[in-house]
């Protein structure tokens, strides 16, 4: 969930890079509308207009979905109480910090089991459910 086009296309890139395929959605309702689809992974910007991805995150964090929220530094600590990952709001740091968050996260798909202590239980794994796409040839335009 990004409002931001320079950081929703560098996030975007990173992740269709690592192999997943990317939604991407501009508004607080519409990224609330895909949280009861197959999500191996959410990420969100903590400033959605008058809502926030805090929001979000929290939203997810009792089905064992990660999610990782790019903010200010002074929200990481926020953002963490959640259950959430804090990412640099800065489109350069981001895009070099976010391969390795999701290999942490993620660790790929089905893999999900064991990486983090809260997805302990699940008898189903999210990250299943979504099948990894090969990188594009060209660079491919934002879903919206």
């Amino acid at each position: 969930m990004s409002p931001t086009t320079p950081l929703a296309k560098t996030l975007s890139r990173c992740v269709r890079h690592a192999g997943y395929e990317v939604t991407v959605v501009t508004t607080f309702q519409a990224a609330r509308a895909y949280l009861n689809a197959p999500l191996d992974l959410l990420i969100t910007e903590l400033k959605l207009g008058e809502s926030n991805g805090l929001q979000l995150a929290l939203r997810l964090a009792t089905t064992g979905i990660p999610a990782i929220v790019v903010a200010e530094k002074a929200f990481e600590h926020e953002v963490e109480q959640l259950g959430a990952v804090w990412l640099a709001q800065d489109t350069a740091a981001a895009a070099d910090e976010l391969p390795a968050l999701m290999a942490r996260l993620v660790q790929g798909p089905g893999s999900t089991h064991g990486v983090y202590s809260w997805y302990a239980g699940h008898e189903t794994d999210a990250a299943s459910s979504i099948s990894p796409i090969p990188p594009p040839e060209t660079t491919p335009g934002l879903r919206h």
